[in-house]
C-alpha cells in the first residue's frame, strides 16, 4: 500500500516503506454516560468523543554514505514536520490531517561500517473523520445548491462582505432551521468578515490581506457543525447555508468516517 504525505510518495521524501499500519482503521467513538442526582441513574451524554486515529509506519533509508546518511534523515524530518496531510491509495481524495507525534531512529545491517536506519514514525490525526483533500465552495445566497456533506460532522469558513449585521441560518435538507450565527457589524464592499467554524474564531479582513480577530462581532447564536443527518443522502437533498445580509460563500471540506 502507498502513501503520501503532503503531496510526496515516501520515495520524494527520502525513504522505503517496510510497514504500514492504522491507515485502514476508522474512528472509535463513545458517549459518555452522565450521572443524574438521586435514585434515577443517569443518561447518555449527547455530545459524541471521538478518539483520533492513528498512523504509524516504517521508513528504511538505504543506500547512503558517512557523508549523505544524516542529511538523508534530515530531509525525512524535515517532510514530517508541522501539519501532514496523509492520502492512501485506496482512498484517494481524502486525507486525514496529523501531526508527528514520535520518531524512532536506529540502525541495522550492524555487520556493515554503514548501516542503514529504520525509522519508525507515528502520525496522530488532528480531527478523527478524514477529509476531503480539496475544498467545496458553496454561495450563501437563498436557492443554493446545499452543502454536500460527507458521512462525519462538516466544518468550513464562512466569508461575507457588503452585508448589515448578517444573520447566518443552517438548516437541514426539509428546509427547518438547525442554528444560526449572528453578526453585529457593517461590513463594506471592500472588506469581509470571516467565521472560521474549524477555529471557531472570527477576523475582519480588509482587502482580503490583513486578518484581525474580533470574536465580539458574535452577538447571537453560536459556532456549528454540518451533521450528516441533515442530509438525505439517498434522494441527493442537502443542508443549505444562508445569510440575511451581503454576499457571501462557505467554504469547507467533507467529512468522512471511513
Amino acid at each position: 500500500m502507498s502513501f503520501r504525505i503532503n503531496g510526496l510518495t515516501p520515495t520524494q521524501m527520502g525513504f522505503t516503506v517496510a510497514q504500514l499500519a492504522g491507515w485502514a482503521d476508522g474512528p472509535s467513538s463513545s458517549f459518555a454516560f452522565v450521572a443524574r442526582p438521586g435514585a434515577y441513574g443517569g443518561l447518555p451524554s449527547p455530545l459524541e468523543s471521538v478518539a483520533p486515529r492513528t498512523v504509524r509506519f516504517v521508513g528504511l533509508i538505504t543506500g547512503q554514505t558517512t557523508a549523505t546518511r544524516d542529511a538523508a534523515l534530515s530531509t525525512v524530518m524535515q517532510n514530517l514536520e508541522g501539519v501532514l496531510e496523509f492520502e492512501t491509495d485506496d482512498a484517494p481524495g481524502k486525507v486525514l490531517i496529523c501531526r508527528r507525534t514520535s520518531v524512532t531512529t536506529t540502525g541495522i545491517n550492524p555487520s556493515f561500517v554503514i548501516p542503514d536506519l529504520r525509522v519508525s514514525v507515528e502520525l496522530t490525526a488532528v480531527q478523527s473523520p478524514k477529509l476531503d483533500k480539496y475544498s467545496s465552495i458553496v454561495s450563501l445566497a437563498a436557492g443554493n445548491g446545499g452543502i454536500l456533506v460527507g458521512t462525519a460532522p462538516t466544518l468550513g469558513r464562512i466569508w461575507v462582505h457588503n452585508a448589515t449585521n448578517p444573520v447566518f441560518t443552517l438548516s437541514d435538507f426539509r428546509g427547518v432551521s438547525r442554528d444560526t450565527l449572528t453578526l453585529t457589524a457593517t461590513i463594506g464592499a471592500a472588506e469581509s468578515v470571516l467565521v472560521d467554524l474549524y477555529t471557531q474564531s472570527i477576523f475582519d479582513v480588509d482587502d482580503e490581506v490583513t486578518f484581525t480577530r474580533n470574536d465580539a462581532l458574535l452577538t447571537a447564536g453560536g459556532f456549528f457543525e454540518v451533521l450528516p443527518e441533515y442530509a438525505d443522502r439517498t434522494n441527493s437533498k442537502w443542508p443549505t447555508l444562508t445569510t440575511s445580509s451581503g454576499v457571501g460563500w462557505f467554504e469547507f471540506r467533507r467529512s468522512w468516517r471511513s
